[in-house]
């Protein structure tokens, strides 16, 4: 969705955009642009005061094959030691 993945990014960085704005197949390379795209298509039919734009990091449900969310809970309902990254002292989200 973001045009340069290689710093930090806030919700000001430069959007990513696609060539073909026709397009209808989201996959690895086209959903950031047509994310992009649909935000700008909303601003443009939509007041701000009325508009609310979100930038998930991940969406999790049917047809995501990465295996990135589910892992966790299925994991977790089995109990038992767990061995994860970081310290309890870690915060979730930097706001």
């Amino acid at each position: 969705m973001y045009q340069d993945l290689s710093q930090p990014r806030d919700e000001n960085s430069a959007l990513a955009t696609i060539a073909d704005e026709s397009t209808e197949e989201a996959n690895g390379e086209t959903y950031g642009p047509l994310k992009a795209l649909c935000e700008m298509r909303a601003r443009a039919a939509i007041d701000a005061g009325r508009l609310t734009i979100l930038r998930p990091t991940y969406i999790c449900g049917r047809g995501d094959h990465t295996d990135r969310f589910s892992y966790w809970p299925i994991r977790a309902s089995k109990g038992g030691e767990m061995l994860l990254p970081g310290s309890p002292d870690d915060r979730i989200q930097n706001y």
